[in-house]
């Protein structure tokens, strides 16, 4: 799973699809994720919120970022 991949947990949040705006190692046990749209839909927090993360465990990847194919 990584920045720009489109994600779903069919389990908690059924017909829904979220975009990876970061990853990050937490704390030693598991890689955390931070969403967008937020999936608990609270209109204080969003994926800019350090603590408005989720285990990555527990989503599926649906679809994986295109890689540019714009030579530099």
């Amino acid at each position: 799973m990584k920045v720009g991949d489109l994600v779903r947990n069919n389990d908690t949040y059924p017909f829904k699809v979220f975009l990876v705006m970061r990853v990050q190692q937490h704390a030693g046990y598991d890689e955390v994720v931070w969403l967008y749209p937020d999936p608990d839909c609270n209109p204080n927090r969003d994926h800019t919120d350090e603590e408005n993360y989720y285990f990555k465990h527990f989503f599926e990847v649906v679809s994986e970022k295109r890689r540019s194919s714009i030579a530099c």
